[in-house]
Order: structure tokens, then C-alpha cells, then sequence
């Protein structure tokens, strides 16, 4: 594998600022109205502020899978971000949720600042290489419908809608894995006349392996606590019926007692 000589870098979003500045103060008003309406609960608001962002980044990663199906096995990586106005729309997107999330993170949340700089990272880095928005679009899918199922769970709080959660976290992460060895082969194997410069191979390696791994440990994270939940179960059950044991045990003594006492007294009147 030979890097194209011919790279030169595209004209990007700081040339166009409107492409991600429109975005980002479309989330920031979602979030400023949610405030407002749940009397300034931040927490509530920055939740429906990022299900807004799942629902249209799904819906247009959709898009872009439904309309360029043929490319995904071979041109996602290094096809010409112009050549997929839908990825890269939806790229513009996710740069302009990202930088309104990274301020949220300063400010609260600083537990994200990293995961958003690696995001940010890998989305201006495509931007740079005219390439990769079609990778980042089933990227996006699959990290945003994650999120979607995790957030359903938080919303009712129950071991069998854990249970739930976990089961299609798991698949949709084995999904992830298959597209993620898809990414590093064309990473590594590029189609003929491809245009990239010399260290995006290392690049893209790089953030789709954190990709993965960060999405694994979250995996693995989850299954350990839903198997301690299910042992807390289990060992509750065997409490209680253990309880109940000794209360039908404690009774049937009690049974016992009175019936020989009442033999005992039947014997003395005779």
C-alpha cells in the first residue's frame, strides 16, 4: 500500500463555518427552550438535548446507509467526503453537537471532556482528509442507537429492562466489531486511485480501535453489574424463602405444641 502523492487538503469546515455553526445553535436552543420548560433542571435538559441528537444523527446515518449501500465495503474509508453530501451533512452535524456538548462538559460534566476531544479529534481529522464521513456515519449509528437503548433503560430503572439493555448492547457491540475490522481492512487495503495523506492509516487505526475498546469496556462494565444484579436477585429469593421456610416450620411447631397440650389435658381429665 502506497499513499497517494497527490493529497492536498480540502477546503474544511473552518472555511465554511456556517456548515457547523447552524447546528450548534440549533442544540444550544434545544437546550436553552428545555431549560425553560423544565424550570432549569440541567440535568433533564442536557438528557432531551442529547435524545434530540440521537434521533436525527440515526435517522440521517440512515440516510446515508440506505443511499450509498454498495460503497460501505469498500469506499467508506477513504471515498471523498464530497462525493457523499448526505455523510457529510450528517458529519457537520455531529461536529456542531459535539462542540455544544464539549462546552457542557467543561463547565459540568468533565468526565466527558476527553471522550469528546477524541470525537472531535476523529471528526476534524476527516474533515481535514476529505475522507472517512461514510465510516463516521455507521460509526454514528451504532454509537448513537447505543446510547438511545442505554437512555430507555435510565428512563425506567428496572432489572428486567437492564436485562434488555445489556442483551442488545451486546449484539449491537459484536455488530461494531465486524464493521470496525471492515474499517482497518480498507484502511490498510485501499481501493485503486485512492487519495489519503501518508499517516491516515495509523489515524484511522488508532481511532477505531479507541472507538472499540471504549465501547467494549462499556460493554463488559454493564454485563459484570448485571450480573451482580442477577446474584442479588437470586440470593434475595433464597431469603426469603428461606424466611418463609422457617415461618411454616415455626408454625407447624406451634401445631405440634398445642395439640400435645391439648392431648395432655385430655388424658388428665380422664
Amino acid at each position: 500500500m502506497e499513499p497517494s502523492s497527490s493529497f492536498s487538503p480540502p477546503v474544511s469546515v473552518l472555511d465554511r463555518p456556517s456548515s457547523v455553526l447552524i447546528p450548534f445553535s440549533i442544540f444550544a436552543t434545544v437546550f436553552i427552550l428545555n431549560m425553560y420548560r423544565t424550570g432549569g433542571c440541567l440535568v433533564k435538559s442536557c438528557e432531551y438535548t442529547s435524545m434530540f441528537h440521537h434521533s436525527i444523527s440515526i435517522v440521517a446515518a440512515l440516510a446515508c446507509m440506505a443511499a450509498e449501500w454498495n460503497e460501505l465495503s469498500t469506499r467508506a474509508v477513504y471515498g471523498s467526503n464530497t462525493d457523499f453530501p448526505r455523510a457529510t451533512l450528517l458529519q457537520h452535524i455531529n461536529i456542531g453537537y459535539f462542540l455544544y456538548d464539549f462546552l457542557h462538559s467543561l463547565a459540568w460534566e468533565h468526565h466527558f471532556i476527553l471522550h469528546h476531544a477524541v470525537a472531535l479529534t476523529g471528526l476534524f481529522a476527516s474533515e481535514y482528509m476529505n475522507s472517512f464521513a461514510l465510516a463516521n456515519a455507521v460509526n454514528t449509528l451504532i454509537a448513537e442507537s447505543g446510547s438511545i437503548i442505554y437512555n430507555y433503560y435510565n428512563a425506567h430503572k428496572s432489572l428486567n429492562h437492564y436485562v434488555v439493555f445489556v442483551a442488545v448492547y451486546g449484539v449491537s457491540r459484536l455488530v461494531f466489531l465486524m464493521w470496525s475490522l471492515s474499517v482497518l481492512y480498507q484502511a490498510w487495503r485501499p481501493f485503486l486511485g485512492a487519495v489519503y495523506p501518508f499517516w491516515a492509516p495509523y489515524a484511522i487505526t488508532s481511532l477505531q480501535l479507541s472507538l472499540l475498546v471504549v465501547n467494549l469496556l462499556f460493554l463488559f462494565t454493564h454485563m459484570r453489574k448485571l450480573n451482580r444484579k442477577l446474584r442479588e436477585r437470586r440470593q434475595e429469593a433464597a431469603r426469603q424463602a428461606a424466611g418463609e421456610g422457617e415461618v411454616t416450620t415455626a408454625v407447624l411447631r406451634r401445631r405440634s405444641v398445642v395439640a400435645i397440650d391439648a392431648a395432655a389435658a385430655n388424658m388428665g381429665e380422664a
